[in-house]
């Protein structure tokens, strides 16, 4: 872990709390040259705890048709925790936003970049 910073919940920003394994690194490259129908059923036994959940935003995001059903289901709790907690500060932009501008037509824009996010996620600014 870096000196001086708070721990990362998220394995994404985790990556600069240290490097990996010189053994994790070879299967790293493994990953990196297989193919989507290799990845599939690649799952290396990895020795640092961080790369198995990179492994499946890896293969989520590029090759979203190799995951499983349970990879699928870890995605989409992901991804719906993500958007949520994204949705807040989103929200109190809209707000800050919408309280500085007079200008009807980003008035509107506004408004329905809120509708937009509401339809997703409740907003609540006050939060």
């Amino acid at each position: 872990m870096r000196e001086g910073y708070e721990p990362e919940a998220d394995v994404d920003a985790q990556l600069y709390d240290g490097f990996f394994d010189n053994k994790d690194k070879a299967k790293l490259a493994a990953v990196r040259a297989a193919s989507a129908n290799e990845l599939a059923d690649f799952h290396p036994d990895f020795i640092d705890e961080r790369l198995p959940k990179l492994l499946l935003r890896y293969k989520a995001r590029n090759f979203p048709n190799t995951l499983s059903e349970d990879e699928r289901m870890k995605w989409e709790e992901y991804r719906t925790m993500r958007i949520r907690s994204d949705m807040v500060r989103f929200g109190q932009a809209l707000d800050r936003l919408s309280r500085t501008t007079t200008n009807e037509g980003k008035q509107f824009l506004l408004s329905e970049l809120q509708l937009w996010a509401e339809s997703i996620v409740p907003l609540d600014v006050e939060s």
